[in-house]
C-alpha cells in the first residue's frame, strides 16, 4: 500500500491502460490490487503478441476489451466513492488527475513519431501522420478511422504509427462524459441505490444490441469495430460491476467459493477466445464482444478479491509488466512498424524477441522518466497553480507544442505518383494482344512493370478497377458495381487475344452474397467462390478470347485495424482461392486457364521481405517500386504471352 509523505495510507486504483490514479480516501475504495496489475499485463502482452502475428495468439485483439472492463471498473468505483463521500464529483480535479497520468506518456510517444516520421516514413504516408497526430491529441482517433477520408492505396500502406490509440479516444471520451452521466443521474437511483447496477447492466446491453443491428444492416466493419456506441458495452460491463458492489449484501457475498470459481471460469474463456481466434464477424458483432466483456469482468472481480485467482495473476512479473503496460500499449506499435518490412529481415521468435524488448525499453523509460515523476510531483514551474487546473494547464501546453512538432515533421510531402487510371492505347492488329484486368494488385504492378511489359513484343493494354476484384459486396461503394460493363466495353474496344485477371485479396475475405455470410476456410465460402468467378468470367469468355486466372500470391502482414480482417495472409485463405481458380478452370480448359507464378515472390508459399535484396510488396499486397513490379512483371509476362500468342494464332487460323 502507499503512503503519502506524512505516512497516511492512500487508496489507489488503476483505470485501463493507465496506473497510479489517486483516489480520496475512503473505507469504499478499492486499494492496490496486484491481481489488477496482473490482469493488465496478460491484456498487454495478448495484444502485442496478436500484433506480432503469433499462430496461437490471433484473438489476442480481446485485450483491449479486458482494458476497456477494466477502466470501466476502477473509474466507476472511483467516481461512486467520491459521490458517496461528498456528494458531489469535482469533474474538474478528475479530468485534471486523469490528464496528468496520460498526457504525458502520449506526448512523449508523439515525440517518437516525429522522429519516426523523419527517419521512416515514405512521403507519402506524412499527410495522413499528421492528421492522425492531430487526432491523437484530442482522442478522436476511433471516429477519424470510421470517417475514413483515406485514399485507396493509403489503406493498403504502412499503418499509422498511431493507428492503436483508437482504443485510447474510446476511454478517454468515456472519462470524459461517464462523470457527468453519473452525477446527472444520481437523483434517480440514490434513494434506490439496487437500480444503478440494473441500469448501467441495460446500457450495456444496448450498446451490444445496437452493433447486432448495425451488422445486419450491413453497416461499414470499421463502424462497429471502431465507434463509441458500439464498443462501450465493454467499459459499461466493468462499470455496472463496480456499482453491483457496491450493494452491501454483494460486498458481503462476493467472496463466496462460488464466484471464485466462476470468475475463474471467465479466466479460462478469455484464454481460449485469445488461443482459438473468436474473430469471425457472425459471433464478434453479434453479442461475441459482450460475451468477451462479460468474461473479462469475471476475472477483474477475482482479481479484485484475495483468492487463488487473485494470488495467481499477482505472482511476479505480472504486477510489474502490469506497472508499465499503459507504456507498452503505446509503444509496442510504433516499434512494431519500424522492425517489420522492408526495414528488418528478421522472422519469427528472434523478430517477435526484438521488438519486445525494444517496446519494454522505452515504456520502462517512460515511466521512470517521465510518467511516475510528473505524476507525483507535477511540473515545478507549475506548482503554484491550483492542483485542479495544474493538470489542464500541463495538457494544454504539451499538447500545442506536440503539435507544432508534428505539423512541422509531416508538412511539405509529395503524393505518390500514382495516377488514377493508366493510359489506353489503340489496338494493334498485327499484334499479340493481352488485357490486363484485376484490382489493384494488377493496377500496381502495371504501373510498376510499365518497362517490362513495354520491352514485350505483345501489346498489353490496363484494365485494373482499383478495390474491385471479381466481387466486393461488403465494400462496394458503387465503383464495383459496372465491373461488367467496364470489362465488357475493354473488350469491345481493344479486342484482346488474352484477358489476364489479378485479383485475390478481396477474395481471401469472409463475405456476404444473397443475404448469407461466408466464412473463409470452410467449403461453402469456396462453393460461393467459384460461383461468382463463373459468373464474372462469363463477361470475358462470350466473347471469345481466352481468359488467364493467375495464381494468388501469398500476402504479407494484415493492417491490423480490424481483428476480422485477418484472412489476407492467412495462407489457408489464400490456398482456398486457388483452389477455386483451379477447379473454374478445369471444368472449361478450352477458354480458361489457371497460371501458376506465385513462387517467385513466395518462396515455399511464404511472404518474404525480399526478393534479390529487393523489397517487391512493402505492404503485403502491392507493388511499390520499378525494382519490385520488375520481378514479378518479368514472372509472369512469359507464360501469359505463351497463351497470347497461341490465341492469336488460332484465332487467325
Amino acid at each position: 500500500m502507499r503512503r503519502d509523505g506524512h505516512g497516511r495510507r492512500l487508496g489507489t486504483s488503476r483505470a485501463g491502460l493507465a496506473t497510479g490514479e489517486r483516489a480520496r480516501p475512503s473505507h469504499r475504495t478499492i486499494g492496490y490490487r496486484p491481481g489488477l496489475d496482473g490482469v493488465r499485463a496478460l491484456a498487454v502482452v495478448a495484444v502485442m503478441l496478436y500484433h506480432d502475428d503469433v499462430s496461437w495468439a490471433r484473438g489476442g485483439f480481446v485485450g483491449v476489451d479486458v482494458f476497456f472492463v477494466l477502466s470501466g471498473f476502477l473509474i466507476t468505483s472511483l467516481l461512486l466513492s467520491e459521490l458517496d463521500d461528498t456528494g458531489r464529483i469535482d469533474r474538474i480535479a478528475f479530468w485534471g488527475r486523469r490528464a496528468r497520468r496520460l498526457l504525458p506518456a502520449l506526448f512523449l510517444l508523439l515525440v517518437g513519431v516525429v522522429v519516426y516520421a523523419i527517419v521512416w516514413a515514405k512521403p507519402d504516408e506524412l499527410h495522413d501522420i499528421r492528421l492522425d497526430g492531430i487526432a491523437t491529441i484530442f482522442y478522436v482517433t476511433n471516429w477519424r478511422l470510421v470517417a475514413g477520408g483515406l485514399s485507396y492505396f493509403q489503406t493498403f500502406q504502412v499503418p499509422s504509427p498511431l493507428q492503436h490509440t483508437w482504443s485510447l479516444a474510446i476511454e478517454e471520451q468515456y472519462y470524459l462524459v461517464w462523470p457527468i452521466v453519473l452525477f446527472a443521474a444520481r437523483p434517480l437511483w440514490r434513494r434506490r441505490p439496487r437500480a444503478l447496477a440494473p441500469a448501467i447492466a441495460a446500457l450495456a446491453l444496448a450498446s451490444a444490441a445496437l452493433m447486432a443491428i448495425l451488422f445486419h444492416a450491413h453497416a461499414s466493419i470499421d463502424r462497429l469495430y471502431y465507434g463509441t456506441d458500439t464498443r462501450a458495452q465493454a467499459l459499461l460491463v466493468g462499470s455496472a460491476i463496480a456499482a453491483f458492489q457496491r450493494v452491501p449484501r454483494a460486498r458481503a457475498a462476493r467472496r463466496a467459493a462460488w464466484l471464485r470459481t466462476v470468475c475463474g471460469a471467465g479466466g479460462v474463456l478469455l484464454l481460449a477466445a485469445v488461443v482459438w481466434r473468436w474473430n469471425t464477424p457472425r459471433f464478434l458483432y453479434r453479442g461475441g464482444f459482450l460475451v468477451v466483456a462479460l468474461a473479462a469482468g469475471a476475472l477483474v472481480v477475482a482479481a479484485a478479491e484475495r483468492g487463488w485467482i487473485a494470488r495467481l495473476l499477482s505472482l511476479r512479473p505480472l504486477p510489474a509488466i502490469g506497472l508499465v503496460s499503459y507504456g507498452l500499449y503505446l509503444w509496442h506499435w510504433p516499434v512494431d512498424l519500424v522492425l517489420s518490412t522492408p526495414h528488418v529481415a528478421w522472422h519469427g521468435f528472434p523478430l517477435v524477441a526484438a521488438r519486445s524488448a525494444l517496446t519494454g525499453a522505452l515504456a520502462t523509460a517512460s515511466y521512470v522518466l517521465v510518467e511516475r515523476p510528473i505524476r507525483r510531483h507535477g511540473l515545478a514551474a507549475l506548482r503554484g497553480l491550483p492542483e485542479r487546473i495544474r493538470g489542464v494547464a500541463i495538457a494544454s501546453g504539451v499538447a500545442g507544442a506536440t503539435a507544432i512538432a508534428l505539423i512541422l515533421s509531416t508538412t511539405g510531402a509529395p503524393s505518390l505518383a500514382l495516377p488514377s487510371s493508366l493510359p489506353a492505347t489503340p489496338p494493334n492488329a498485327n499484334a499479340t494482344r493481352i488485357l490486363m484486368l484485376g484490382d489493384s494488385q494488377m493496377f500496381t504492378l502495371g504501373f510498376w512493370g510499365a518497362d517490362e511489359f513495354d520491352r514485350s513484343k505483345a501489346q498489353f493494354e490496363p484494365g485494373a478497377l482499383l478495390g474491385c476484384g471479381i466481387f466486393d459486396p461488403d465494400n462496394d461503394d458503387g465503383n464495383c458495381t459496372d465491373r461488367a460493363s467496364s470489362w465488357a466495353d475493354d473488350i469491345t474496344q481493344f479486342d484482346p487475344d488474352l484477358s489476364v485477371l489479378l485479383v485475390g485479396a478481396w477474395e481471401t475475405q469472409d463475405f456476404t452474397l444473397d443475404g448469407h455470410r461466408y466464412v473463409h476456410d470452410t467449403p461453402a465460402h469456396e462453393h460461393a467462390l467459384e460461383r461468382v468467378l463463373t459468373h464474372s468470367l462469363s463477361t470475358l469468355t462470350r466473347r471469345g478470347g481466352h481468359v488467364a486466372l493467375l495464381e494468388v500470391p501469398c500476402y504479407g502482414e494484415t493492417n491490423a485495424a480490424d481483428p476480422t480482417r485477418i484472412a489476407r495472409d492467412d495462407p489457408r485463405a489464400v490456398a482456398e482461392v486457388n483452389t477455386a481458380f483451379r477447379a473454374v478452370a478445369t471444368r472449361d480448359p478450352s477458354e480458361i486457364t489457371f497460371v501458376p507464378w506465385a513462387n517467385v515472390i513466395c518462396p515455399r508459399g511464404h511472404f518474404v521481405t525480399r526478393i534479390h535484396g529487393v523489397v517487391v510488396r512493402p505492404d503485403g499486397v502491392h507493388y511499390r517500386d520499378t525494382a519490385g513490379g520488375a520481378i514479378a512483371a518479368d514472372a509472369i509476362i512469359p507464360k501469359i504471352t505463351r497463351l497470347a500468342d497461341t490465341a492469336h494464332a488460332e484465332r487467325r487460323s
